[in-house]
């Protein structure tokens, strides 16, 4: 399932109430740009650099894989990655979504840039698939995995070849961005193994990139519809019944896209649980925020918090 995962999912900052618009309601789902050609991408180093200062990060096989699944949960949505002291918190290419990704718990507070995601994951991928303690070595130049036999260098990318929206946000630049009105609450739910499992077949199966909210009096139907000229199929997913926290939306559709449910399966993850709110500012949009944890190392391990939030606008059955 994860090559059929990844084929349907390849996707003035300020600290007041009003909605940062530098974030949107994009619901295509066409392939991101392409990545820039290397030579562009990367800093050359010279046969002549000497690089003395070095931090080296155990990673050991359990942190590693964990590592490996979140470059898995990012790379049809992010063309690059910036890690500022142990966490990630970036828009997506298309400005869609937001996710913020604590991994203190395996990198510490170190601090790195990954230009490239999906090709770098693909040269890492054989540490994680013969299950070996990894060794990361980071310097100011670039950094190195290595293991036992192995070592993988690569050149830090230049700032300025970062795509644009993978740069980091900061808290305050996240709560712009989305201006939850945490006092208007519309839902709580939690999506299982068995509901993100067949999200992704009927939106496979129905060519369709977006999941509909739709809202009727103290119900919310979570729908799946066909996106041919008829609108020919339309799928019931699920439906929250008397658990609304608010019911004064009664009428109303809120698409999301389906990319910030199903990154999650893309990362072995099988529950998530979801919050939807008003925004401040602004009465014809909501947000929905989807939270979950990858854990590694069993009972001796730790946990990464994970969050992907979306914006969807309100519309009519009409619209």
């Amino acid at each position: 399932m994860t090559d059929d995962l990844d084929a349907l999912v390849s996707e003035d900052d300020n600290s007041d109430s009003t909605p940062d618009l530098d974030f949107n309601f994009s619901l295509d789902d066409s392939p991101e740009e392409e990545p820039a050609d290397e030579e562009e991408t990367f800093q050359r180093a010279t046969s002549t650099t000497i690089t003395t200062n070095v931090t080296t990060v155990d990673l050991e096989k359990e942190k590693f894989n964990a590592f490996l699944s979140i470059l898995k949960l990012l790379k049809s949505s992010c063309k690059d990655l910036t890690i500022k002291e142990g966490k990630i918190s970036q828009l997506n290419d298309k400005k869609s979504l937001i996710f913020v990704i604590d991994l203190t718990s395996i990198l510490g507070n170190e601090s790195f840039m990954i230009s490239g995601i999906e090709k770098r994951l693909e040269i890492l991928e054989p540490f994680g698939n013969q299950n070996v303690d990894v060794f990361l070595d980071l310097a100011p130049d670039g950094y190195t995995f290595r293991d036992s036999i192995s070592q993988i260098h690569m050149v830090a990318p230049i700032q300025q070849y970062i795509h644009d929206n993978n740069e980091f946000l900061e808290p305050e630049q996240v709560d712009s961005k989305l201006s939850p009105d945490i006092s208007r609450r519309i839902f709580t739910m939690t999506f299982g193994k068995i509901l993100l499992q067949r999200l992704f077949q009927y939106a496979k199966s129905l060519a369709a990139n977006v999941v509909r909210i739709q809202f009727n009096g103290d119900t919310a139907k979570f729908q799946v519809q066909a996106l041919d000229s008829a609108r020919s199929t339309i799928i019931d997913l699920a439906t929250l019944e008397d658990e609304l926290d608010d019911t004064s939306i009664d009428g109303l559709i809120t698409p999301f896209a389906n990319q910030a449910f199903l990154n999650f399966l893309n990362a072995g993850i099988e529950e998530v649980d979801l919050e939807m709110y008003h925004r401040l500012g602004d009465s014809n949009s909501a947000m929905l925020k989807i939270t979950s944890s990858l854990a590694w190392g069993g009972d001796d391990g730790g946990e990464i918090p994970i969050t992907i939030n979306a914006l969807g606008p309100f519309t009519s059955e009409d619209e």
